[in-house]
């Protein structure tokens, strides 16, 4: 045993005898009980807010609702091969055909690639999703979870994080143009007007401008507006958002299978949480059924990487028949798709 004066500072063996760290580490306990109460924080106010938490299946038949590499077991007495589950998202949606509007839970992933200290290969993820509202319904109750759960974690919504203090009661939430618009520097002239991001040739004054006073940001002229748009707001504005920060519609060329605006079908429905520079829970429009992915101990990932839907659209008159044929076609594309009649 290390003596408990000086503690175990070894980072390999503090995490390969995680037990003896507990034992002399007093703050790797802290650490244990608090992620105790974010998840009590967390189920609670989902419950508060209509939610029934369910369960969903670890072994799937196909590695579906997001994009990822699984893990792969065989079930003897099947004789078939199952992937450990990279994502809850079809089985959830399955419950909401059957009639449960809002649905949530809190289980194990596991994504068979990267490995650090963001991203691990078995992580806790927080998926819901919700019938009858829209992106900014789910903004709002995300708001509302974290706020909650810093508050009765930490006693106050003043967190650290590094040097960074982070309050979580004072949010802002920017579309990505906005974000440019902001935080657009000095150095390169004029602030954007939003009709700069409408053409190519737009897009590409700004980039060019952007270069001239600042950091080179690469450039291809041949790849789609949507994605230069994305680059030049991680290279003018992501390492300002300091405090918690909603950005929301993303362009089309970077979540394509996130909902279009109906004015606007070069951006979406889409949006993610970016405290401290680095980004958070990303969500995304499913038309009336909405989504929300975070973990207590992975970070989502930068590009829409989750299957979501485009265009379904269910009413509270949608009949079960055409329900059962969106779950039909849900299983053989592997995503969420609508039928005529929705």
């Amino acid at each position: 045993m290390p003596e408990k004066w000086h503690g175990l500072t070894d980072v390999e063996l503090r995490y390969r005898q995680r037990y003896v760290d507990l034992v002399v580490n007093p703050e790797v306990r802290e650490v244990f009980l608090k992620r105790s109460k974010l998840v009590q924080s967390l189920r609670r106010t989902m419950e508060a807010h209509g939610f029934v938490e369910v369960e969903t299946p670890m072994m799937q038949p196909i590695a579906g609702g997001a994009v990822a590499r699984p893990f792969v077991t065989h079930h003897n007495t099947l004789d078939m091969d199952l992937y450990l589950r990279i994502a809850p998202e079809l089985y959830l949606k399955r419950v909401v055909v059957g009639g449960f509007d809002r649905v949530y839970e809190i289980n194990r992933n596991f994504r068979n690639e990267g490995l650090g200290w963001r991203w691990n290969p078995e992580f806790t993820m927080l998926e819901f999703y919700q019938a009858y509202n829209d992106y900014q319904g789910v903004m709002d109750l995300t708001q509302k979870l974290i706020t909650q759960a810093a508050t009765d974690v930490t006693g106050g919504t003043v967190t650290k994080w590094g040097d960074q203090e982070i309050d979580w009661a004072n949010w802002q939430r920017l579309t990505m143009r906005q974000a440019i618009i902001r935080y657009w520097p000095e150095a390169a002239g004029a602030k954007p007007e939003m009709s700069d991001f409408a053409s190519h040739s737009g897009v590409q004054k700004l980039v060019e401008r952007f270069n001239r006073a600042h950091a080179h940001m690469a450039y291809d002229r041949n790849e789609p507006m949507g994605k230069t748009i994305a680059s030049l707001f991680e290279a003018a504005a992501e390492e300002h958002l300091t405090q918690p920060t909603i950005i929301y519609e993303f362009p089309t060329a970077v979540s394509p299978l996130s909902k279009q605006k109906p004015d606007e079908p070069d951006w979406t429905e889409r949006w993610e949480i970016t405290p401290a520079r680095w980004r958070s829970p990303t969500a995304s429009a499913n038309s009336t059924i909405r989504k929300i992915s975070g973990g207590a101990s992975r970070a989502s990932c930068k590009t829409a990487s989750a299957a979501t839907t485009r265009h379904t659209r269910w009413t509270r008159t949608t009949s079960a028949r055409c329900r059962m044929e969106c779950l039909r076609r849900a299983d053989a594309a592997w995503a969420w798709t609508a039928c005529a009649c929705c």
